[in-house]
């Protein structure tokens, strides 16, 4: 079990990557258009939005790895998938229906009322915009409500929550890493029938992983960020041989780092994905792995306490965020362009401290993690009945 200083840890560095990803969406939709995609502090800040969603990625390897070493201690070396699926679905399922819901009803609502960004978000005094339009495919609607958006061939996230473009890949990481451990303690079992059981997991890992074998470099780099979490775990396990490894990662993101200081191509090409950001995979890789030497100096923060307590509706808010910022940039942005700089700085504190409060009240149901899975287990003996 983690000691409870170094969960509180965990969940400070999860809040502080939930309120990054806010604060930069709300500047991409609020500031951007008033100084310009290009502008410095804006490419600063995206990699930063997309650094601390990958942070995200490390940290559910980190967790689940434990989640799952927890389950099988408890089971004898075997594990209880059951228990596993039940507290994993009852975390993720409830938050990201609901989220669904409520992009699709935003994107409804300013359609249907021909609000601002029915037809077009931008105007003649804007120089970017964060969506062009408000616009919403049935198909991307069912793939987002089953996990599947992305993953499914031709859909993608709700165009008015593209966050939960990342959800869709946690939330089949979760399969994957099941049946990855089933095969792993079923292989090491010296009992024939359990062995027989870990080489029939196997299989169905390999399964699991067929859908994503047409995009390897566009999927497989977010289940590689997903790994280096689950081997910073493995780490305090066997020291000396992941920590070989990851420090070969470390060395493999030094080298692509100063080849890519003889590229030509635009730096950008590394937050890219597919084949034009293939540089940046083992980078951001080694990044992570740095990244994890610092934890320590969180647990000195003397703000970690706040962090924490965001930490309990950060899924809530990374789910959440988005659609609201549409809706309140729907509503405000042709009068947002007509106020002074001091008007616009009180209306965005005003918005981030209304989203962040809102969160925090609606993860008190939707992150209700005992309720939800006492329903589950209930559903479950009725569908048995």
């Amino acid at each position: 079990m983690l000691e409870k200083e170094e969960s509180q840890t965990l969940d400070a560095i999860r809040g502080m990557a939930a309120l990054v990803v806010l604060l930069m969406h709300a500047k991409q939709w609020f500031i951007c258009p008033l100084i310009g995609w290009d502008h410095p502090s804006v490419i600063f800040t995206s990699h930063l939005t997309h650094f601390a969603v990958l942070v995200f990625f490390a940290l559910s390897g980190f967790v689940i790895t434990h989640s799952l070493r927890v389950n099988a201690r408890r089971n004898n070396g075997r594990i209880d998938a059951a228990a596993y699926l039940r507290s994993r679905l009852s975390r993720i399922l409830p938050p990201a229906i609901a989220a669904t819901l409520f992009a699709v009803a935003v994107a409804i609502l300013i359609l249907v009322l021909d609000m601002h960004g029915a037809d077009s978000f931008r105007t003649e005094h804007d120089k970017w915009v964060e969506r062009e339009s408000v616009s919403i495919r049935a198909k991307d609607v069912v793939a987002t409500a089953l996990l599947s958006n992305g993953v499914l061939a031709g859909t993608k996230a709700i165009g008015v929550n593209p966050p939960m473009w990342s959800l869709s890949l946690e939330f089949w990481a979760y399969f994957i890493a099941l049946f990855a451990a089933c095969a792993i303690t079923g292989l090491r079992s010296r009992n024939v029938g359990q062995r027989s059981d870990g080489w029939t997991h196997l299989f169905a890992f390999g399964l699991l992983m067929l859908p994503f074998a047409a995009r390897p470099l566009d999927v497989f780099q977010y289940f590689f960020y997903w790994t280096i979490g689950a081997l910073l775990f493995a780490r305090r396990i066997w020291p000396r041989p992941v920590g070989w490894l990851l420090g070969a990662l470390v060395v493999l993101g030094g080298v692509s780092l100063v080849r890519c200081m003889k590229l030509s191509e635009d730096w950008n090409l590394l937050f890219e994905n597919g084949a034009a950001g293939i540089w940046g995979i083992p980078i951001k890789g080694a990044l992570l792995v740095l990244s994890a030497l610092l934890v320590p100096l969180a647990r000195r923060m003397p703000t970690r306490q706040l962090f924490v307590r965001l930490s309990r509706s950060s899924y809530t808010l990374y789910l959440f965020h988005y659609p609201l910022l549409c809706l309140a940039f729907s509503i405000f942005h042709l009068d947002y362009l007509e106020w002074s700089s001091a008007s616009r700085g009180v209306f965005l504190l005003g918005l981030t401290f209304g989203i962040l409060g809102g969160c925090h009240w609606l993860a008190g149901v939707l992150e209700d993690k005992r309720g939800w899975s006492t329903w589950f287990e209930r559903l479950i003996v009725k569908v048995r009945g």
